[in-house]
């Protein structure tokens, strides 16, 4: 540890009221971080229920920190999800289905859905995470800037949440309209449903 550190903490922690509170605080970290991210997606949320993009609509995804958006009305589809405790950007299925997510692996391998694997910058996902419905995600998701460390990149992004929340709702909004308000990138979606929702 750098005395520079040191000299820091001491100088930030300079009453016995403060160090407590540095604790306190601490052993609470993810549920303020939680409650950040929920100040910021419930933002998010409303902003796209003001200025809905045609055939979209969005709703919470699980916890109210996480939000999934799905076309046409149709939940257990193939959607866009933004959450977890990583705050990445995901392609997943809405009803869970191994086999749809399978057959979804295979369809976006096509140069067809190229366009959709650019814009996403998505990766396919470890095992487990297939389990949960994940298609594809952005592990590394961040509108704001370049974070390597993803514990760095949560904590910016929910201080962002609640801090500058309409930043925060600008940036992230910015990237999921990409999405929802490219035609091009919308009927890609629609026809990935068709070919892996309708059994082979």
């Amino acid at each position: 540890m750098s005395r520079n550190l040191i000299e820091e903490a001491h100088n930030v922690f300079n009453s016995i009221d403060r160090w407590i509170a540095f604790y306190e605080i601490q052993q609470q970290v993810d549920k303020i971080i939680d409650c950040w991210l929920t100040t910021g997606a419930t933002a998010l949320r409303q902003d796209f229920a003001d200025h809905s993009s045609p055939s979209w609509k969005c709703c919470t995804w699980g916890v109210p920190w996480e939000t999934r958006w799905y076309l046409d009305d149709q939940k257990d589809s193939i959607n866009i999800g933004l959450g977890w405790r990583e705050f990445e950007l995901h392609l997943f299925h809405g009803g869970r289905d191994q086999q749809i997510c399978q057959r979804a692996l295979e369809v976006l391998k096509s140069n067809t859905f190229e366009p959709l694997r650019t814009l996403i910058g998505a990766e396919e996902n470890r095992a487990n995470r297939k389990e949960e419905g994940s298609i594809f995600s952005v592990p590394y998701f961040n509108p704001f800037g370049e974070e390597a460390d993803p514990i760095l990149r949560q904590r910016r992004i929910a201080w962002m949440a609640v801090n500058e929340t309409a930043i925060f709702v600008e940036k992230v909004s910015g990237k999921i309209r990409q999405i929802t308000e490219n035609q091009t990138i919308v009927e890609l979606i629609r026809d990935l449903n068709r070919q892996c929702m309708t059994p082979p």
